[in-house]
C-alpha cells in the first residue's frame, strides 16, 4: 500500500501523525517561526512491522509482560533487535528520497511524535528517542526512523509502564523529520514557574547550541524569571545585549499560545542568530500534577557514588522497606507506590514530593480547608478536627517507640556479631552456598536497616526538641547548644577508627626508623619494609589489629565497586603519614576537655531550670545522646555486614569466571541480585551476559561523566535540574552542627585523590562526608559540606572531635576558593571568607 509522507503545511489529524507532529503543524497555523519538517504516519509504522513479521516479538513481549519486568525487559531487548535490522517498506524510502533528500547540505533531527505523547493530558517528553544531526542520506535517515521506532519498547519505559501498572504499549508513533537550526543559543520556556507552581512567573532556560542538553539533563543551563507582574526579566542586566530581542519574542510567542490554547505552555526554541525558531510546543502538566522534586540532600552523604546494578537491586527494597516499616508502627501504611528512592544517570536520589507528602499527614498545616481542592469541603473539615486524634496516636506511637528502641538497638547490635559469624565467607563454600548466604545477609541488611532508619528519625526529633528546648530554657548559658551538649560522648564506633588511627601514628613516633619508612607511596613496598624493619611485630601488631577491627570500612561505604580497607590500604597508610607529618598532639588530653566542657554546660544548664523542666530536659537529652550515637553503631553494623556480602559475591563471580559466564570475577557487580541464581543454574546464555555486562559497565563509565545537579525536577521522564536563586548575602550561611569557631585555610577536598592536601589546622570544605572520611577529621580544624544537617554523620564524628563544623552550605566548594582563609562558626552556621 502506498504511504503518505505529510509536509508540516498539511492538515494533519493527531491520531495520524502523533501529538509532537500535530503540535508543530498548530504552531505554524499560528503564524510562528518553524523549521520545515515532514511527518512519518502513526500507519507507517503499523505497515513496517507487519512487512518484516515482528507483530510476533511484540505479542511475545506483551505476554511476557504479564509474567514479569524482567522477562517483559529481556522480551523488548529481542523487538528493538527486530527492528533495528528490518528495512523500511519501498515506497516509503522512495517518498523519503523524493520530497525529503534534496538539498546536500541540510541535517535533519529525527524525533518521536507518539499518539500519547506531549498531550495536555500527559507529558511523556524525554521518554522516546531523538536522533540529531542526521545526514542527507536516506539510509542514515532509515536508521534514525527505526532507532526512534525502537524506543516505544525502551528498557525506561517498560520500566515506566510496570511502575505505573500501564500495558505494554501498542505501535501509536509517527515520526517527525526535521531541519536542524545552526544555533546559537536554545532552550526552553515555561509559561509559568513549574518549580515554584507561581503563574506570575515564566521560566526561561537557554544553553549555547543545541538545547537537547538542556532538555535531557546533561547541561545546567543560564536560568532567567520573567516577572508578569513588572513586565521585565529578574537580574535584566544580566541578559547579554544580543539576545535581548529574541527573549522579548520568547515572551510575546508564550501568551499568543495561552490565550490560542487555554493552557499554560512549555515551548522549545532555537536562536541562530538571526531568526527565532519554535522547535516544539507541549502542554505544562497541571500545577504540580506528574511533576517530582528528587534532591540528594538527603542521601548524597551516604550514597554519593554512582551505583552498580548491583548495589541498586539491593540498596532500592532494602531502603524502602525500612523506611515503610517505621511509617507502619507509627500508624500509617499509606506509602507511595512508587518508592521513595530513585536513579538519575546512575546516582541515588530521594523523591522529596513523595517525602514530603508521606510526612505531611503529622501537619497540622496539611489539613487546612481548601475550597479549590479535591476532597469536598465538609469531609476537609471532618479531617481537621480528627487531626488532634490522628496525631495524639503517632505522638503516642513515637513515645512507646522510643521507650523500647534502646533495647531493641542493643539486642540487634549484639545479635548481629553472632549472625555475622555463620554468615562469614569460607574458601570452600560452594558458589550456591555463597548465593544463599548472601540472600541471608541480605534479609540481616533488611532489619539492621530498618532500626537505623527508625533510630535515625527519632534522633532528629529529639535532638530538634533538645535545641528548642536549649534555645528557650537556657538563654543565660553562653554558646549553648544541642551540639555543644551532645560532643565528646564518645559513644559513636565510626569514630573510634580515627582515634586508633591517631594510637598507632603516637606509637610510630617512637620508632624514628619505622616512622621514615611511612614516606614510601607504594603499599607493597612499604608493607615488605615494614616487616623487615619492624621484626618484633610492633607496628604490623597494631596495623593487623585495626584491620580486624575496622577492615570493614571504605570510602565509597555502600558501593561493592570499591575496595574496603582491609583489601586496599593505601588510605590507611596515607593518613598515619599525614598524622606523622603533622602536630599529633594528645587527643586523650583534648578529649578530656572536650567532656569537662561538655560536663559544664549541662550543669548550669540543669542548675537554671526547675525540678520539671530539669526532669524534661533529662529525658530528652538522654534520648539524643542515645539516638545519636546508636545510629552510627548501627551503620557500622550494616557495612560489617556488607563486607562480608561482598566476599561471598566475589566467591561467586569467580566460579562464574571459571565457567566463562563471566570474564573477570568483579563483573557479577553488573549483574541484578535476582539475575545471579538462573546463572548459577547455567540456564541462560553466556553470550547473553556478557553483552549485558558490557554494555552497563559503558552506561556507568558514561554516567560517571555526567552532571548530577543536587535538586531535579522530574515531569513524566524529563528531567530538569532546580535552579535555586541564591541571596548574596545568605551565601555562606549553612547549619551549625558541632559548636565552636575556627580560622584556617580552606582546602576543597572532592575525594581521595586530593586527601593530601589537608594539612593539620586547615579547614576541610567539601560538597560532603562519609564515615570513611573519619580519619582526616582528626587532622581538619573545622569543616564546610555542602549537604547534610545537624545528625548527619560528619557531624556526629565533628561532635565526638570537638571541631567546628557547618553543614548544608550551598555551592560551598565553589564560593570558597582552595587556599583562601576562612572563618567557620560552628554555633550559629556562619562561614566568613576572611582573604
Amino acid at each position: 500500500m502506498s504511504l503518505k509522507i505529510y509536509h508540516l503545511s498539511d492538515t494533519v489529524r493527531l491520531v495520524d501523525v502523533g501529538a509532537k507532529a500535530f503540535n508543530l503543524h498548530r504552531l505554524y497555523r499560528f503564524g510562528f517561526n518553524v523549521p520545515e519538517a515532514w511527518f512519518l504516519p502513526v500507519e507507517a509504522m503499523v505497515v513496517f512491522l507487519k512487512e518484516n513479521n515482528i507483530l510476533p516479538a511484540l505479542y511475545a513481549l506483551k505476554q511476557e509482560g504479564k509474567v514479569s519486568r524482567s522477562n517483559a525487559l529481556r522480551a523488548a531487548r529481542d523487538l528493538r533487535a527486530e527492528i533495528i535490522k528490518a528495512r523500511l517498506p519501498h515506497d516509503l524510502l522512495q517518498a523519503i528520497r523524493d520530497q525529503i533528500i534534496q538539498d546536500p547540505s541540510l541535517r535533519f533531527s529525527v524525533r518521536s511524535s507518539s499518539v500519547n505523547e506531549d498531550l495536555e493530558q500527559n507529558s511523556y517528553a524525554g521518554q522516546y528517542a531523538s536522533v540529531l544531526d542526521v545526514a542527507p542520506l536516506v539510509a542514515e535517515v532509515e536508521r534514525a526512523v527505526k532507532h526512534v521506532w525502537a524506543s516505544q519498547w525502551s528498557d525506561p519505559l517498560i520500566n515506566y509502564a510496570f511502575k505505573n501498572s500501564y500495558a505494554i504499549p501498542d505501535p501509536g508513533m509517527g515520526v517527525v523529520i526535521q531541519k536542524m537550526v545552526d544555533a546559537r543559543i536554545a532552550g526552553v520556556l515555561f509559561s509559568y514557574n513549574p518549580f515554584t507552581y507561581n503563574k506570575n512567573e515564566m521560566v526561561l532556560e537557554y544553553v549555547k547550541g543545541l538545547g537537547e542538553g538542556l532538555v535531557s539533563g546533561e547541561k545546567t543551563p543560564e536560568h532567567l524569571i520573567y516577572s508578569r507582574t513588572t513586565g521585565h526579566f529578574k537580574k535584566a542586566d544580566d541578559i547579554p545585549k544580543k539576545y535581548i530581542k529574541p527573549f522579548d519574542l520568547l515572551i510575546q510567542g508564550a501568551n499568543t499560545l495561552e490565550k490560542k490554547t487555554g493552557l499554560a505552555v512549555d515551548i522549545e526554541w532555537a536562536y541562530d542568530g538571526k531568526a527565532l525558531y519554535f522547535l516544539q510546543l507541549r502542554a505544562i502538566t497541571t500545577l504540580g500534577q506528574n511533576q517530582i522534586i528528587w534532591t540528594d540532600e538527603n542521601v548524597g552523604e551516604v550514597i554519593p557514588d554512582i551505583v552498580t546494578p548491583y548495589s541498586w537491586s539491593i540498596l532500592n527494597p532494602i531502603t524502602n522497606g525500612a523506611f515503610k516499616r517505621f511509617l507502619h508502627e507509627l500508624g500509617s501504611d499509606a506509602y507511595p507506590e512508587q518508592g521513595l528512592f530513585g536513579l538519575y544517570k546512575g546516582k541515588v536520589y530521594l523523591n522529596n514530593t513523595a517525602f514530603t507528602e508521606t510526612m505531611s499527614r503529622f501537619y497540622l498545616s496539611s489539613y487546612k480547608p481548601r475550597a479549590e481542592a479535591s476532597v469536598p469541603l465538609p469531609l476537609q473539615w471532618l479531617k481537621l478536627f480528627l487531626f488532634p486524634v490522628r496525631i495524639s496516636k503517632a505522638m503516642w506511637r513515637v513515645w512507646r517507640l522510643s521507650q523500647n528502641m534502646g533495647g531493641r538497638m542493643s539486642r540487634h547490635i549484639a545479635e548481629h556479631g553472632q549472625r555475622l559469624k555463620t554468615l562469614t565467607h569460607t574458601r570452600e563454600e560452594s558458589a550456591r552456598q555463597a548465593y544463599d548466604k548472601a540472600e541471608r545477609l541480605i534479609a540481616l541488611h533488611h532489619e539492621t536497616m530498618h532500626l537505623h532508619v527508625t533510630n535515625t528519625i527519632l534522633a532528629e526529633f529529639y535532638f530538634q526538641i533538645l535545641e528548642k528546648i536549649i534555645a528557650s530554657w537556657g538563654k543565660d548559658v553562653p554558646n549553648a547548644s544541642a551540639g555543644g551538649v551532645l560532643a565528646g560522648l564518645g559513644e559513636a564506633e565510626s569514630a573510634r577508627s580515627g582515634r586508633a588511627l591517631w594510637s598507632i601514628a603516637r606509637k610510630i613516633k617512637k620508632y624514628p626508623a619505622i616512622q621514615a619508612l611511612f614516606e614510601i607511596d607504594d603499599t607493597r613496598e612499604l608493607e615488605k619494609k615494614l616487616l623487615e624493619k619492624d621484626s618484633e611485630r610492633v607496628i604490623v601488631g597494631e596495623i593487623q589489629s585495626f584491620l580486624r577491627e575496622f577492615g570493614h570500612g571504605a570510602l565509597h561505604e555502600f558501593e561493592l565497586l570499591y575496595p574496603r580497607w582491609q583489601e586496599d590500604r593505601s588510605y590507611i597508610y596515607a593518613n598515619i603519614q599525614n598524622y606523622l607529618n603533622g602536630d599529633i598532639g594528645d587527643f586523650a588530653t583534648q578529649e578530656r576537655k572536650l567532656a569537662a566542657s561538655r560536663s559544664e554546660m549541662v550543669a548550669r544548664l540543669r542548675a537554671g531550670m526547675n525540678i520539671v523542666k530539669r526532669a524534661a530536659f533529662d529525658y530528652i537529652y538522654n534520648r539524643a545522646a542515645l539516638f545519636g550515637s546508636q545510629r552510627e553503631n548501627l551503620k557500622q553494623c550494616l557495612l560489617k555486614a556488607h563486607f562480608e556480602l561482598k566476599k561471598h559475591l566475589l566467591h561467586i563471580g569467580r566460579y562464574l569466571t571459571d565457567k566463562k559466564v563471566l570474564a573477570a570475577p568483579g563483573d557479577i557487580l553488573f549483574l541484578q541480585h535476582d539475575e545471579i541464581r538462573p546463572y548459577l543454574a547455567e540456564t541462560l546464555p553466556v553470550k547473553k551476559v556478557a553483552g549485558l555486562v558490557a554494555g552497563r559497565r559503558k552506561k556507568r563509565a558514561a554516567d560517571i561523566n555526567e552532571e548530577h545537579p543536587s535538586k531535579m525536577m522530574q515531569i513524566g521522564e524529563l528531567w530538569r535540574p532546580v535552579i535555586e536563586e541564591m541571596d548574596e548575602e545568605g551565601a555562606l550561611q549553612g547549619i551549625g552542627c558541632s559548636a565552636g569557631v575556627v580560622e584556617g585555610r580552606a582546602r576543597i577536598i572532592i575525594n581521595e585523590q586530593s586527601f593530601h592536601k589537608l594539612k593539620k589546622g586547615d579547614i576541610l570544605v567539601a560538597a560532603s562526608t562519609n564515615p570513611g572520611w573519619t580519619p582526616l577529621f582528626m587532622t581538619a580544624a573545622g569543616v564546610v559540606t555542602e549537604i547534610g544537617g545537624a545528625l548527619s554523620h560528619g557531624a556526629i564524628i565533628a561532635r565526638e572531635y570537638g571541631i567546628p563544623m557547618v553543614t548544608a552550605v550551598k555551592k560551598a566548594t565553589k564560593l570558597i576558593a582552595d587556599g583562601d582563609k576562612i572563618r567557620v562558626n560552628g554555633s550559629n552556621g556562619q562561614v566568613e571568607i576572611l582573604s
